[in-house]
């Protein structure tokens, strides 16, 4: 009996350390960043007002022109460059941009997420806590920038999509129902996807990576689905996660091409982008089944599907603010959402310093 005791013992220690040690790896640059958060001095100068204030980015600017942008509104008294070659007087953290203990530099970091999640814990640079996270989710507090990744989509949003408005009003009834462009698997795309050609056969056609219909592919990248969504009346518009605020360029596409996007995720969040009435919302019906069976009801239906067709995509063919933040040319609702989000980047950063400067630890980063 007491060397069964010890043994177990013995077992439950090592399976304990084992735990320990697996935690230790998946959170060390969590735990370094706890450590330098709470017991580095710093040695940080801020530039002279007029001098050239830089910030570090493994993104090229171009490609987040927004944030580019709300950078630019948030230190109006500095010369903002963009440059790796310089230390820092901020630096950034892209979601998917590995990790290592190289990113150690004592400099206040935002966190920057196009994905249903934020930069969080293990993604933290060893340097410490970021002061601030640019999220695709909605997240309640002072450290937080809702900015879906539908803004990041178009850089000329306002163009592509008065043609777009123009041409719904005069829309007809296309040779296919039912388009699918998928590069990998999700679930509940799949599911719905195999009831509706369950169902209409070859007029719901998959062109894309998963369930690919024989004949049949979408050629270039996600931004070039136009032409293809134009030959079809409903286009698969169904995020990779249901998950809140958090709206992709999918139903964009969709509806820049003409067709009913079949919309599964965060309804309420997309419907403040776009007119509910104009896409299906899958999740309100009681199951994918009746979901299906309710799109073929309207397939259908020439008179109703004619008129869903016809619908405006934005609510009084406005396009919301939030959405022309990458576009081109700004109006003034554009311009007070910008200044919006860099008076509020800029209270964090603020904030952040004057923490570092009386050795204080940045707990709210945590969310807790």
């Amino acid at each position: 009996m007491r060397r069964r005791l010890k043994f177990l013992k013995i077992t439950f220690l090592i399976v304990g350390l084992l735990v320990l040690a697996n935690l230790g790896h998946i959170y060390q640059y969590f735990l370094s960043a706890t450590f330098n958060e709470c017991f580095t001095k710093w040695d940080f100068q801020l530039p002279a007002p007029g001098e050239e204030f830089y910030v570090h980015s493994s993104v090229h600017p171009d490609a987040i022109r927004v944030i580019d942008r709300v950078l630019r509104r948030a230190f109006p008294e500095y010369k903002v460059v963009f440059s790796n070659d310089r230390r820092p007087h901020l630096s950034m953290k892209e979601y998917y941009n590995a990790t290592d203990f190289k990113e150690n530099i004592q400099v206040p970091y935002l966190g920057v997420s196009g994905e249903r999640e934020n930069l969080r814990w293990k993604r933290f640079k060893p340097s410490g806590y970021p002061f601030l996270e640019i999220t695709a989710n909605k997240k309640e507090g002072d450290n937080f920038i809702f900015l879906p990744y539908v803004c990041y989509g178009h850089s000329n949003f306002r163009k592509s999509f008065s043609t777009a408005i123009s041409e719904r009003r005069i829309n007809k009834i296309r040779p296919r129902h039912v388009a699918y462009i998928s590069s990998h698997y999700i679930k509940e795309r799949e599911t719905m996807f195999k009831l509706l050609r369950d169902r209409l056969g070859d007029q719901a056609i998959a062109l894309g990576k998963c369930s690919r219909t024989p004949g049949f592919a979408a050629p270039g990248t996600y931004h070039d689905l136009k032409a293809i969504y134009k030959g079809y009346n409903f286009g698969f518009a169904m995020e990779n996660h249901d998950q809140p605020g958090y709206v992709t360029e999918k139903i964009a596409n969709v509806f820049e091409g003409g067709a009913i996007p079949i919309y599964w995720g965060d309804a309420d969040a997309a419907g403040e982008f776009f007119n509910p009435q104009a896409f299906i919302n899958v999740k309100a019906y009681k199951n994918f089944e009746e979901a299906a069976d309710a799109i073929v009801a309207l397939s259908k239906d020439p008179e109703r599907l004619l008129n869903m067709l016809r619908q405006p995509i934005f609510k009084g063919d406005e396009i919301p603010p939030l959405l022309l933040l990458n576009d081109e040319v700004l109006t003034e609702k554009e311009e007070a959402l910008l200044q919006e989000m860099a008076k509020k980047l800029r209270k964090a950063y603020d904030y952040y310093l004057q923490g570092k400067s009386k050795g204080r630890p940045y707990w709210v980063a945590l969310g807790l």
